[in-house]
């Protein structure tokens, strides 16, 4: 297998981040005073802070439940799935730009949770990719099930 097949890429990561502070930014803009240093900067914290932990969340996530393809092909495949996936935010991120900037829609929170729906489906269909199924269910459905069984 070629090493650098699942290697990550630093512009996958620049956009996943530039994504995650949109969104915090927007989280906590202010219309009354707009260039409020402390919103802003608190909101790139703030979003930087939980892209890093839906990142590893994800990550877990699907090594957990994909732990026959972690061990055939290593983590970086999983690695990989995750940062493909995460390039779904950036849709999401220029719509919550347009709505908060533009339209002075406070809509932020339907952005964000549309775009992480979005990056979880990607993630699995990147998963089913690698493993030659194209089913959500065996990625993310069945695993659900495993874990909320009693």
């Amino acid at each position: 297998m070629d090493e650098n097949l699942y290697s990550s890429s630093a512009w996958r990561g620049l956009l996943r981040n530039l994504c995650f502070i949109a969104f915090g930014v927007t989280a906590f803009y202010n219309p009354l005073d707009p260039l409020n240093p402390y919103g802003i900067g608190f909101g790139i914290v703030v979003g930087m802070l939980l892209g890093w932990l839906f990142k590893k969340f994800l990550r877990g996530f699907l090594g957990a439940s994909n732990t026959k393809l972690k061990r055939e092909k290593g983590k970086q495949v999983i690695y990989y799935a995750v940062d493909n996936g995460m390039l779904f935010l950036i849709p999401f991120a220029v719509m919550v730009i347009i709505a908060t900037f533009i339209l002075k829609w406070s809509m932020t929170i339907g952005f964000i949770s549309a775009g992480i729906m979005a990056v979880g489906t990607a993630a699995a269909i990147e998963i089913g990719k690698i493993v030659n199924k194209r089913e959500i269910k065996n990625t993310l459905y069945l695993r659900a099930y495993h874990f909320c069984s009693p």
